[in-house]
């Protein structure tokens, strides 16, 4: 596979992807979130061939069940979805590890992951916080935060 391109994309180009991986046979009305655009939220996409083929956002919110006592807010890491035709080929995690190096440092950054995602997330040092649970239309879920850099390093 060719190499993974990621640079900040618009809100609106997250929509398709979403759309097809998240929100299957939903109108792409469900897939425009509350904050995607605010001033403190970012949008990546991920290319290979100048195809978008994975996409992440990144939400400024004020969790007080998650933020450490030495932050003010955390990150959530929301929206994460990858082409089928690309998954298992490290642009997921190449997508999260970018969002680490971006965000990782000057905050916590947590996410809802879908209880099939957990060990993708796990592998990359997120740990789950409190029992699952289901949102509805979607799925079940579980909170989990970035705890841990599994090598030394959140962008090996």
């Amino acid at each position: 596979m060719p190499s993974v391109v990621i640079s900040a994309i618009a809100a609106s180009h997250t929509y398709p992807l979403r759309s097809a991986v998240l929100r299957t046979g939903l109108p792409v009305s469900t897939c425009i979130f509350a904050g995607d655009d605010a001033a403190t939220t970012y949008h990546y996409g991920a290319f290979v061939a100048q195809q978008l083929v994975g996409i992440v956002s990144i939400y400024r919110v004020d969790n007080e069940e998650l933020i450490a006592q030495q932050a003010d807010f955390s990150w959530q890491l929301r929206a994460m979805a990858t082409h089928p035709q690309v998954r298992g080929r490290g642009v997921g995690k190449a997508l999260v590890q970018h969002a680490l190096a971006q965000h990782g440092s000057s905050a916590p950054l947590w996410c809802n992951a879908r209880s099939h995602a957990c060990g993708f997330y796990q592998k990359l040092g997120f740990a789950g916080i409190g029992a699952s649970f289901e949102i509805p239309g979607v799925g079940p879920h579980l909170k989990m935060m970035f705890v841990e850099h599994s090598s030394g390093s959140a962008i090996d």
